[in-house]
C-alpha cells in the first residue's frame, strides 16, 4: 500500500520493514509494521479503524499528533520501546491501546472524550492488555469512559497523571494485573477512583483520590497490595475491601494514608493494641 492511496485527499503511509524514517505533515492513515527507529510527528488523522497502527515495531516515536474519531487513536500490537509524547487524542473508542506490548512510554498527552456506549460502555483513555513494563506519566486524562485500564498487565508504572470525570474508573487493574506502581496521581470526580480486581502485589503511593461519586480506592478479590501516603476525601465511600475469602483481607495499609486528614488503621495479624484518638 503506497502513498498513491488517499483518504480524504491525504496519503496513506503503510510502511513495512522500514527503518530510520520520519512520517510528518499530511497523512490520512499511518501504519508501521515490523519497523525500527521510526518517527511519526505533526500529523492529524481521523475517521479510521485506527489512526496510527504500530505492530511488531521497536524503538520508535509518536509525537505531536492529533488523532480523533477512530476506533483506536493509537494501537500498539506486539511492539516495544515506543514513546508516545505530546499528543492530543480525543473522541475515539480507545484513545491509546497496547496489546502484548512492553517497555513503552506514554507521556505528556491530552487524552479526552474517548469511549462509547453500544449497549454497554466500552473503551476509554488508555487500555493495556497483556502488556508489561510500560510507563504512563504526566498525562491529562479527562472525560473518558475509563481513564487507565490494565487487564492482565503487570510491572507497569502509572505516575503523575491527572485523571478526572470518567464514567467508570479513574484507574482500573483487572485480571491478574500484578506488581504495578500507581504513584502521585490526581484522581477525582470519577465514578470510582482506583479499582483493583483480582490483581495483587501492587503499590499505591502518594495519590490524591477525591470527590469520586462512588468509591475512592476499591480493593476487590485482591491481596498483598501496599498503600502509602494516599490522601482520600469527598468520595461517597473512601475505601472498600471487597473480600471473597480470608486472603483478600491481607493488605499492607499504614497510617500514612489519610481520609479527611485522619489516619487509616488497617491492622493485620496484631494483638494487644489500642486504637484511639
Amino acid at each position: 500500500i503506497d502513498t498513491s492511496n488517499k483518504i480524504n485527499g491525504k496519503p496513506i503511509y503503510y510502511l513495512v520493514n522500514r527503518s530510520n524514517e520520519v512520517v510528518t505533515g499530511d497523512a490520512g492513515y499511518v501504519a508501521l509494521i515490523n519497523c525500527t527507529n521510526m518517527t511519526v510527528k505533526n500529523v492529524n488523522v481521523s475517521n479510521n479503524y485506527e489512526s496510527i497502527l504500530i505492530a511488531y515495531t521497536n524503538n520508535s516515536k509518536v509525537e505531536n499528533v492529533t488523532l480523533s474519531y477512530s476506533k483506536y487513536g493509537i494501537r500498539l500490537d506486539n511492539s516495544k520501546n515506543v514513546e508516545i509524547s505530546n499528543c492530543m487524542i480525543s473522541n475515539n473508542e480507545y484513545g491509546i491501546s497496547l496489546s502484548s506490548s512492553n517497555n513503552n512510554t506514554i507521556v505528556n498527552c491530552a487524552i479526552f472524550d474517548n469511549g462509547e456506549y453500544i449497549g454497554t460502555p466500552s473503551g476509554g483513555g488508555v487500555y493495556l492488555e497483556g502488556s508489561f513494563d510500560n510507563i504512563i506519566s504526566n498525562n491529562s486524562i479527562l472525560d473518558n469512559i475509563d481513564g487507565i485500564y490494565l487487564r492482565s498487565s503487570s510491572r507497569n508504572i502509572i505516575y503523575s497523571n491527572k485523571i478526572n470525570c470518567t464514567d467508570n474508573f479513574g484507574v482500573r487493574l483487572d485480571s491478574a494485573s500484578n506488581n504495578n506502581i500507581i504513584i502521585n496521581n490526581f484522581i477525582y470526580e470519577n465514578y470510582e477512583g482506583i479499582s483493583l480486581s483480582y490483581s495483587s502485589y501492587n503499590k499505591l503511593a502518594g495519590n490524591n483520590v477525591s470527590n469520586n461519586r462512588y468509591i475512592g480506592i476499591d480493593l476487590s478479590c485482591t491481596q498483598n497490595n501496599t498503600l502509602r501516603n494516599n490522601t482520600l476525601f469527598g468520595n461517597r465511600y473512601n475505601v472498600w475491601i471487597g473480600a471473597m475469602k480470608f486472603s483478600h483481607y491481607i493488605q499492607d495499609i499504614d497510617t500514612s494514608n489519610k481520609i479527611n486528614g485522619k489516619p487509616i488503621y488497617y491492622l493485620v495479624n496484631r494483638s494487644n493494641e489500642v486504637v484511639t484518638g
